[in-house]
C-alpha cells in the first residue's frame, strides 16, 4: 500500500513538474522550430531529384534458355548492375562529359540505385543535385555511360540496355524537408527547456515541507506559515488595538 502510495505522489510530482514549466518548454519548443526552419530556408542547400528506370536484356542469339530461368538470371544480375552503375569507368566517364565539373565521390553521394520489385527485371536510378536541369543532364550521362561500360564487360552476352523511363525533370525541391527540420527543432527545444527546468529544480536545496525533514531523521520544532495579505491586515489591527489598550 505504501509503495503505490509513492508511486502515486511521484506522478503527482511529475504532472506538477510540466504544469510548472509548460510555458517555458512550449516557448523553448517554438524557439527551435523557428531557428530550424530559418536554418532550413536560407543555410540549407536545396536539392532536386531526376529518375530513369532501366532493364538489361538479354541476347537472344545465346543458346535460349527457358523463359523462367532467363528471368530469374536478370533478376540475379540486378545487384551486379547496381554496382556497375557505381563504379569508377562509368564515373570518370560522366566526369570527363561534363568537363570535369563534377566529381565522382559527389556523384556517388547523390545516387540511389533501388530494384523496383524483388521479380521486377527493372530497377531505377535517381540522382539528387544542386539544379533540376543539371540534375536530368547528368543522369543522362550517367545512364550512357552505363550502357557503354556493360557492353564492354559482358560483349555479346547482353543484347543492350533499356531504358523504359528517360531521366526526368522535376522542378520541386525534394530537399530540405522543412517539416522534418521543424519537427527537430521542437524536439530539440523541448529537451533543452525540460533539462533546463530539472537543472533548476535539482540544485534547489530549498526545504519545502516537513515530510523532507521526517524522512532524514530530523526532528521538527516548529514551522512558518506564510501570511496572507488579509492576516497581515488583521495583525496590524490586532496589534494596534492592544497597544492602544496598554497605553
Amino acid at each position: 500500500m505504501e509503495e503505490k502510495k509513492n508511486e502515486q505522489i511521484d506522478l503527482l510530482s511529475v504532472v506538477s513538474f510540466f504544469k510548472a514549466h509548460v510555458f517555458k518548454i512550449i516557448f523553448f519548443a517554438s524557439v527551435g522550430a523557428i531557428l530550424m526552419l530559418c536554418y532550413a530556408m536560407f543555410f540549407v542547400t536545396p536539392k532536386y531529384k531526376s529518375s530513369v528506370q532501366l532493364l538489361v536484356t538479354r541476347n537472344e542469339n545465346i543458346e535460349r534458355q527457358s523463359y523462367q530461368n532467363e528471368t530469374r538470371t536478370n533478376i540475379d544480375m540486378i545487384p551486379t548492375y547496381k554496382e556497375i552503375l557505381i563504379s569508377e569507368p562509368v564515373l570518370e566517364k560522366v566526369k570527363e562529359t561534363t568537363g570535369g565539373q563534377v566529381g565522382v565521390a559527389q556523384l556517388k553521394k547523390n545516387m540511389t540505385v533501388e530494384q523496383t520489385d524483388e521479380k521486377s527485371q527493372t530497377f531505377s536510378l535517381t540522382l539528387k543535385w544542386n539544379d533540376p536541369k543539371d540534375a536530368q543532364e547528368i543522369l543522362t550521362n550517367i545512364t550512357d555511360s552505363f550502357t557503354q561500360v556493360v557492353q564492354e564487360v559482358y560483349g555479346d552476352s547482353v543484347s543492350k540496355v533499356v531504358v523504359l523511363s528517360k531521366a526526368s525533370y522535376n522542378p520541386g525541391k525534394v530537399e530540405p524537408n522543412l517539416k522534418k527540420y521543424v519537427l527537430i527543432g521542437t524536439i530539440v527545444g523541448s529537451i533543452i527547456a525540460i533539462a533546463q527546468s530539472l537543472y533548476v529544480v535539482l540544485s534547489d536545496n530549498t526545504v519545502n515541507d516537513a515530510e523532507f525533514l521526517e524522512s532524514m531523521n530530523l526532528i521538527v520544532l516548529g514551522e512558518l506559515y506564510e501570511m496572507s495579505s488579509e492576516d497581515e491586515k488583521e495583525s496590524r489591527y490586532t496589534g494596534l488595538s492592544s497597544f492602544g489598550r496598554r497605553k
